[in-house]
Protein backbone atom coordinates (compact mmCIF):
# COMPACT_ATOMS: atom_id res chain seq x y z
CA UNK A 1 0.00 0.00 0.00
CA UNK A 2 0.73 3.75 -0.42
CA UNK A 3 1.06 4.38 3.33
CA UNK A 4 3.70 1.15 3.46
CA UNK A 5 5.90 2.24 1.13
CA UNK A 6 6.41 5.33 2.67
CA UNK A 7 7.18 3.73 6.10
CA UNK A 8 9.94 1.95 4.24
CA UNK A 9 11.33 4.83 2.93
CA UNK A 10 11.75 6.63 6.07
CA UNK A 11 13.02 3.35 7.42
CA UNK A 12 15.65 3.31 4.75
CA UNK A 13 16.32 7.10 4.99
CA UNK A 14 17.14 6.53 8.74
CA UNK A 15 19.38 3.52 7.97
CA UNK A 16 21.27 5.78 5.88
CA UNK A 17 21.24 8.28 8.43
CA UNK A 18 22.90 6.04 10.58
CA UNK A 19 25.45 4.32 8.49
CA UNK A 20 26.76 8.11 7.47
CA UNK A 21 26.84 9.55 10.88
CA UNK A 22 28.31 6.29 12.31
CA UNK A 23 31.04 6.28 8.92
CA UNK A 24 31.87 10.50 9.95
CA UNK A 25 32.17 9.55 14.00
CA UNK A 26 34.65 6.65 12.50
CA UNK A 27 36.32 8.81 10.62
CA UNK A 28 36.42 12.16 13.43
CA UNK A 29 36.82 9.91 16.11
CA UNK A 30 40.89 9.28 15.64
CA UNK A 31 41.39 13.05 15.54
CA UNK A 32 40.74 13.50 19.39
CA UNK A 33 42.34 10.31 20.10
CA UNK A 34 39.55 8.45 20.21
CA UNK A 35 37.91 5.45 18.10
CA UNK A 36 34.44 3.43 18.06
CA UNK A 37 35.87 0.53 17.64
CA UNK A 38 39.03 0.93 20.30
CA UNK A 39 35.95 1.89 22.55
CA UNK A 40 33.88 -1.25 22.32
CA UNK A 41 37.32 -3.33 22.59
CA UNK A 42 37.84 -1.34 25.38
CA UNK A 43 34.92 -1.69 27.27
CA UNK A 44 35.13 -5.68 27.07
CA UNK A 45 35.87 -7.18 30.75
CA UNK A 46 39.40 -8.29 30.67
CA UNK A 47 40.51 -11.61 31.27
CA UNK A 48 42.40 -11.13 34.54
CA UNK A 49 43.00 -13.73 36.68
CA UNK A 50 42.40 -12.45 40.49
CA UNK A 51 44.49 -11.55 43.13
CA UNK A 52 42.45 -11.10 46.42
CA UNK A 53 45.75 -10.56 48.43
CA UNK A 54 46.76 -7.62 46.71
CA UNK A 55 43.19 -6.13 45.74
CA UNK A 56 41.10 -7.43 48.95
CA UNK A 57 37.36 -6.24 49.43
CA UNK A 58 38.56 -3.36 51.59
CA UNK A 59 41.44 -1.87 49.35
CA UNK A 60 41.05 -1.98 45.47
CA UNK A 61 43.21 1.23 44.78
CA UNK A 62 45.49 1.25 41.83
CA UNK A 63 48.81 0.08 42.13
CA UNK A 64 51.75 2.09 40.03
CA UNK A 65 54.43 -0.27 39.04
CA UNK A 66 57.86 2.18 38.48
CA UNK A 67 61.51 0.99 37.66
CA UNK A 68 62.65 1.25 41.11
CA UNK A 69 66.51 2.05 39.07
CA UNK A 70 64.97 5.21 37.39
CA UNK A 71 65.85 8.73 39.21
CA UNK A 72 63.38 10.15 36.90
CA UNK A 73 60.69 7.38 37.79
CA UNK A 74 61.93 7.75 41.65
CA UNK A 75 61.28 11.54 41.53
CA UNK A 76 57.89 11.21 39.88
CA UNK A 77 56.45 8.49 42.16
CA UNK A 78 57.57 10.93 44.81
CA UNK A 79 55.60 13.88 42.90
CA UNK A 80 52.52 11.67 43.02
CA UNK A 81 52.82 10.58 46.60
CA UNK A 82 53.04 14.60 47.38
CA UNK A 83 49.83 15.53 45.58
CA UNK A 84 47.47 12.58 45.84
CA UNK A 85 44.01 14.31 46.13
CA UNK A 86 43.01 11.25 49.02
CA UNK A 87 39.40 12.08 47.80
CA UNK A 88 38.39 8.99 47.65
CA UNK A 89 40.18 6.80 49.82
CA UNK A 90 41.95 9.04 53.08
CA UNK A 91 45.31 6.39 52.92
CA UNK A 92 45.63 7.75 49.24
CA UNK A 93 43.73 7.17 46.21
CA UNK A 94 46.98 5.00 44.26
CA UNK A 95 49.47 2.58 45.79
CA UNK A 96 53.10 1.95 44.57
CA UNK A 97 55.29 -0.84 43.77
CA UNK A 98 58.79 -1.56 41.74
CA UNK A 99 58.57 -3.63 38.99
CA UNK A 100 61.41 -5.52 39.76
CA UNK A 101 59.28 -6.23 43.24
CA UNK A 102 57.45 -9.65 43.88
CA UNK A 103 54.19 -7.59 43.46
CA UNK A 104 55.39 -5.90 39.76
CA UNK A 105 56.25 -9.45 38.67
CA UNK A 106 52.87 -10.81 40.21
CA UNK A 107 51.10 -8.42 38.57
CA UNK A 108 53.05 -8.35 34.91
CA UNK A 109 51.56 -12.03 35.11
CA UNK A 110 48.00 -11.00 34.43
CA UNK A 111 49.63 -9.12 31.08
CA UNK A 112 49.51 -10.27 27.95
CA UNK A 113 52.50 -11.31 26.12
CA UNK A 114 51.61 -8.42 23.61
CA UNK A 115 51.24 -5.99 26.57
CA UNK A 116 54.36 -7.54 28.75
CA UNK A 117 56.46 -6.97 25.35
CA UNK A 118 55.41 -3.11 26.17
CA UNK A 119 56.59 -2.98 29.46
CA UNK A 120 59.75 -4.82 29.63
CA UNK A 121 61.68 -5.35 26.43
CA UNK A 122 65.65 -4.20 24.86
CA UNK A 123 65.36 -1.34 22.97
CA UNK A 124 65.97 -1.24 18.96
CA UNK A 125 64.78 -3.31 15.84
CA UNK A 126 62.45 -6.07 16.22
CA UNK A 127 63.56 -8.33 18.26
CA UNK A 128 64.36 -12.13 17.12
CA UNK A 129 65.56 -15.42 18.56
CA UNK A 130 69.39 -13.96 18.64
CA UNK A 131 68.95 -10.60 19.78
CA UNK A 132 66.49 -11.25 22.28
CA UNK A 133 68.96 -12.98 23.96
CA UNK A 134 72.18 -10.99 24.11
CA UNK A 135 70.17 -7.95 24.36
CA UNK A 136 69.88 -6.30 28.06
CA UNK A 137 65.80 -6.10 28.76
CA UNK A 138 65.19 -2.98 30.60
CA UNK A 139 61.43 -2.30 31.96
CA UNK A 140 60.36 0.48 29.37
CA UNK A 141 56.73 1.47 31.02
CA UNK A 142 55.08 2.71 34.04
CA UNK A 143 51.91 0.58 34.67
CA UNK A 144 48.84 1.20 36.42
CA UNK A 145 47.63 -1.80 37.35
CA UNK A 146 43.41 -1.61 38.18
CA UNK A 147 41.93 -4.61 39.63
CA UNK A 148 40.16 -5.57 36.21
CA UNK A 149 42.27 -2.68 33.89
CA UNK A 150 45.50 -2.12 33.23
CA UNK A 151 47.24 1.16 31.46
CA UNK A 152 50.36 1.58 29.67
CA UNK A 153 52.81 3.88 28.03
CA UNK A 154 50.91 7.63 28.40
CA UNK A 155 48.04 6.10 28.92
CA UNK A 156 49.40 5.49 32.54
CA UNK A 157 50.67 8.70 33.26
CA UNK A 158 46.71 10.06 32.19
CA UNK A 159 45.56 7.90 35.06
CA UNK A 160 47.90 8.60 37.62
CA UNK A 161 47.09 12.51 36.70
CA UNK A 162 43.89 11.95 37.33
CA UNK A 163 44.27 11.44 40.54
CA UNK A 164 46.30 14.37 41.74
CA UNK A 165 45.53 17.78 43.03
CA UNK A 166 45.89 21.31 41.84
CA UNK A 167 47.96 22.39 37.75
CA UNK A 168 48.64 18.40 37.65
CA UNK A 169 45.35 17.32 37.46
CA UNK A 170 44.43 19.73 34.55
CA UNK A 171 47.60 19.04 32.84
CA UNK A 172 46.76 15.59 32.84
CA UNK A 173 43.26 15.78 31.46
CA UNK A 174 44.42 18.81 28.57
CA UNK A 175 46.86 15.81 27.80
CA UNK A 176 44.34 13.36 26.89
CA UNK A 177 42.76 15.58 24.41
CA UNK A 178 46.19 14.54 22.21
CA UNK A 179 45.45 11.29 20.53
CA UNK A 180 47.46 8.18 21.01
CA UNK A 181 49.65 8.47 18.22
CA UNK A 182 51.58 11.53 19.25
CA UNK A 183 51.29 10.80 22.43
CA UNK A 184 52.71 7.31 23.08
CA UNK A 185 55.81 7.70 20.45
CA UNK A 186 56.72 11.03 22.85
CA UNK A 187 56.09 8.78 26.03
CA UNK A 188 58.32 5.60 24.44
CA UNK A 189 61.36 8.35 23.11
CA UNK A 190 61.55 9.74 27.05
CA UNK A 191 61.56 6.69 28.16
CA UNK A 192 64.54 5.08 25.94
CA UNK A 193 66.94 7.97 27.33
CA UNK A 194 65.52 8.78 30.39
CA UNK A 195 68.26 6.87 32.30
CA UNK A 196 70.95 8.62 30.08
CA UNK A 197 69.04 12.50 30.82
CA UNK A 198 68.34 11.80 34.37
CA UNK A 199 70.94 8.99 35.77
CA UNK A 200 69.86 6.25 37.47
CA UNK A 201 70.80 4.18 40.76
CA UNK A 202 71.34 0.85 42.69
CA UNK A 203 68.32 2.16 45.31
CA UNK A 204 65.52 4.56 45.74
CA UNK A 205 64.77 6.47 48.87
CA UNK A 206 60.90 7.40 48.62
CA UNK A 207 59.26 9.21 51.54
CA UNK A 208 55.53 9.13 52.52
CA UNK A 209 53.89 9.70 56.05
CA UNK A 210 51.28 7.67 55.36
CA UNK A 211 54.27 4.66 54.04
CA UNK A 212 52.48 1.30 55.27
CA UNK A 213 49.11 2.39 53.21
CA UNK A 214 50.35 3.67 50.19
CA UNK A 215 53.74 1.20 49.45
CA UNK A 216 52.50 -2.52 48.56
CA UNK A 217 54.80 -4.83 50.94
CA UNK A 218 56.59 -7.65 49.40
CA UNK A 219 56.57 -9.36 52.16
CA UNK A 220 52.67 -10.13 51.28
CA UNK A 221 54.03 -12.80 48.75
CA UNK A 222 57.03 -13.73 50.89
CA UNK A 223 59.63 -11.25 49.43
CA UNK A 224 61.47 -8.84 51.57
CA UNK A 225 59.73 -6.33 52.84
CA UNK A 226 59.21 -3.67 55.29
CA UNK A 227 60.74 -5.32 58.48
CA UNK A 228 64.15 -5.95 56.61
CA UNK A 229 66.46 -3.56 56.88
CA UNK A 230 66.62 -2.81 52.63
CA UNK A 231 65.81 -1.04 50.14
CA UNK A 232 61.83 -2.21 48.99
CA UNK A 233 62.68 -0.50 45.26
CA UNK A 234 65.69 -1.75 44.42
CA UNK A 235 65.09 -4.93 43.31
CA UNK A 236 64.21 -6.94 46.63
CA UNK A 237 64.20 -10.48 45.22
CA UNK A 238 67.52 -10.36 43.13
CA UNK A 239 70.87 -11.25 44.12
CA UNK A 240 73.54 -8.66 44.24
CA UNK A 241 75.31 -9.40 41.25
CA UNK A 242 72.84 -8.34 37.66
CA UNK A 243 74.38 -11.06 35.49
CA UNK A 244 72.93 -13.37 37.69
CA UNK A 245 69.18 -12.58 37.49
CA UNK A 246 68.09 -15.15 34.93
CA UNK A 247 69.93 -17.94 36.11
CA UNK A 248 68.11 -17.16 39.80
CA UNK A 249 64.84 -17.33 37.91
CA UNK A 250 65.86 -20.67 36.58
CA UNK A 251 66.56 -21.90 39.39
CA UNK A 252 63.72 -20.95 41.79
CA UNK A 253 61.11 -22.64 39.70
CA UNK A 254 63.06 -26.28 40.84
CA UNK A 255 63.52 -24.80 44.39
CA UNK A 256 60.29 -23.70 44.92
CA UNK A 257 59.36 -27.36 45.03
CA UNK A 258 61.44 -27.96 48.19
CA UNK A 259 60.86 -26.37 50.97
CA UNK A 260 64.07 -24.19 52.22
CA UNK A 261 66.64 -25.59 55.02
CA UNK A 262 65.18 -25.23 58.34
CA UNK A 263 61.59 -24.47 57.60
CA UNK A 264 59.41 -26.01 59.66
CA UNK A 265 57.23 -28.94 58.29
CA UNK A 266 53.82 -28.08 58.00
CA UNK A 267 51.25 -30.28 59.81
CA UNK A 268 47.44 -30.33 59.56
CA UNK A 269 46.01 -27.52 61.38
CA UNK A 270 48.70 -25.36 60.69
CA UNK A 271 48.41 -21.70 59.38
CA UNK A 272 50.30 -20.97 56.00
CA UNK A 273 50.87 -17.91 53.14
CA UNK A 274 51.28 -18.69 49.53
CA UNK A 275 55.05 -17.22 48.76
CA UNK A 276 55.90 -17.46 45.04
CA UNK A 277 57.80 -14.88 43.04
CA UNK A 278 55.24 -15.91 40.08
CA UNK A 279 51.73 -16.50 39.90
CA UNK A 280 49.98 -19.25 41.13
CA UNK A 281 46.40 -19.66 39.59
CA UNK A 282 43.95 -22.28 40.00
CA UNK A 283 40.84 -22.49 38.08
CA UNK A 284 38.73 -25.06 39.44
CA UNK A 285 37.28 -22.48 42.23
CA UNK A 286 33.34 -21.68 41.61
CA UNK A 287 33.23 -18.01 41.07
CA UNK A 288 36.68 -17.81 39.41
CA UNK A 289 36.41 -20.66 36.63
CA UNK A 290 36.79 -18.03 33.61
CA UNK A 291 40.09 -16.29 34.21
CA UNK A 292 41.46 -18.10 37.24
CA UNK A 293 41.81 -16.56 40.78
CA UNK A 294 45.88 -16.24 42.19
CA UNK A 295 46.77 -17.89 45.66
CA UNK A 296 49.99 -16.02 46.01
CA UNK A 297 49.96 -13.87 49.38
CA UNK A 298 46.65 -15.94 50.71
CA UNK A 299 46.77 -17.53 54.14
CA UNK A 300 44.85 -20.72 54.68
CA UNK A 301 44.39 -23.61 56.92
CA UNK A 302 46.45 -26.45 55.81
CA UNK A 303 43.87 -29.67 55.40
CA UNK A 304 45.56 -32.36 54.73
CA UNK A 305 49.78 -33.12 54.00
CA UNK A 306 49.47 -36.33 51.65
CA UNK A 307 52.65 -38.38 50.83
CA UNK A 308 55.43 -36.70 48.64
CA UNK A 309 55.73 -40.27 46.61
CA UNK A 310 52.02 -40.25 45.28
CA UNK A 311 51.78 -36.44 44.78
CA UNK A 312 54.05 -34.00 44.14
CA UNK A 313 51.74 -31.23 45.18
CA UNK A 314 51.15 -32.84 48.27
CA UNK A 315 50.23 -29.78 51.01
CA UNK A 316 46.68 -28.79 50.49
CA UNK A 317 45.28 -25.69 52.02
CA UNK A 318 42.11 -24.63 52.42
CA UNK A 319 40.84 -21.11 51.98
CA UNK A 320 38.21 -18.52 52.64
CA UNK A 321 37.80 -15.58 50.04
CA UNK A 322 35.18 -13.20 49.21
CA UNK A 323 34.00 -11.88 45.40
CA UNK A 324 32.34 -8.90 44.36
CA UNK A 325 29.05 -10.43 43.51
CA UNK A 326 25.96 -8.34 42.27
CA UNK A 327 23.76 -8.26 45.53
CA UNK A 328 27.25 -8.12 47.63
CA UNK A 329 30.01 -9.98 48.94
CA UNK A 330 29.66 -13.28 48.61
CA UNK A 331 32.57 -15.78 50.74
CA UNK A 332 33.99 -18.84 48.72
CA UNK A 333 35.80 -21.96 50.61
CA UNK A 334 38.15 -23.68 48.27
CA UNK A 335 40.96 -25.76 48.89
CA UNK A 336 44.42 -26.16 46.15
CA UNK A 337 47.17 -28.47 46.30
CA UNK A 338 50.78 -27.28 46.80
CA UNK A 339 54.34 -27.49 46.56
CA UNK A 340 55.81 -27.58 50.00
CA UNK A 341 58.37 -24.60 49.06
CA UNK A 342 54.89 -22.54 47.96
CA UNK A 343 54.35 -22.20 51.60
CA UNK A 344 55.29 -20.47 54.45
CA UNK A 345 54.11 -21.32 58.11
CA UNK A 346 52.52 -18.39 59.54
Amino acid sequence: SPSTSRHRSSLNRNDDFRSTTTTALSAASPLFGLSTTKTKKHNKSPTYFAIPSLYPPDDSRPIVLFDGKCNLCNAGVQLVLDTDRADKDPRGNLRVAALQSRVGKVLLGRLSEEERRVVLGSYGGKPNEDNEKRAKKEYKSIVVMEKNRTYLNSAACLRIGRELRGPLRYLALLASLLPRFIRDPLYRLLSRYRKRLFGESAECRLWDDNWDTRFVDDAILGGKGASDDMDLFADPNAKEEEEREEEAEEEEEEEEEEAPAGSPILKEGDMARVVSSRPIVHTHVEGFEECGICTVGLVGRVKRVLKRQSFRKNVVVQFNVEKEGEIGDEKITFEAHFFPGQLRKE
